[in-house]
């Protein structure tokens, strides 16, 4: 009688704290993904970081609605060799001295998705986080951005540079 009592017991706190930390890891923007639905979801940069990296579906379903700004966080030399139709070039090595022309013409409300080239790229990342704190609630980054884009076939441009 007592060891069917103790085994009704353990079962109890264990599902208790199961519950509880199933419930928690739910709350956390960083909890850890369960299941596998294999539908691809916005993942944080940190814990503490309202900027997301967006799957490429979302960011075509973006682009085709032509509400968002893309931004190029790359080199004006690697913009101009190719870059996503309509984006915009705001290089984060020259974002300090650029960043105040950008705001003059852009708006706080309007969505943004940033991007470099490359899986351990993170001028895109960088970008973004910068416009989110200054102002921009929106902003979101794609990883290995203009790779993903051209392996899709989407709309892509280039230009020959000045004087070249």
């Amino acid at each position: 009688m007592k060891m069917k009592s103790l085994l009704r017991e353990i079962g109890i706190i264990v599902m208790v704290v199961l519950s509880l930390a199933l419930v928690t890891n739910s709350l956390r923007p960083s909890g850890l993904r369960l299941i596998d639905t294999g539908i691809p979801i916005m993942q944080p940069v940190e814990a503490n970081n309202p900027v997301y990296a967006i799957p490429l579906d979302k960011a075509i379903e973006k682009y085709k609605r032509g509400e968002t700004l893309f931004i190029d966080a790359r080199s004006y030399e690697d913009y101009i060799a190719g870059h996503v139709k309509g984006a915009m070039n705001l290089p984060d090595h020259h974002f300090d001295e650029l960043i105040d022309d950008f705001l003059s013409r852009t708006d706080t409300d309007i969505e943004i998705i940033t991007y470099c080239d490359g899986e351990d790229c993170s001028l895109g990342h960088n970008v973004a986080e910068k416009l989110y704190q200054l102002g921009f609630e929106r902003v979101f980054y794609l990883v290995n951005g203009l790779t993903e884009w051209q392996e899709s076939a989407l709309p892509v441009v280039s230009q020959k540079i000045p004087g070249s």
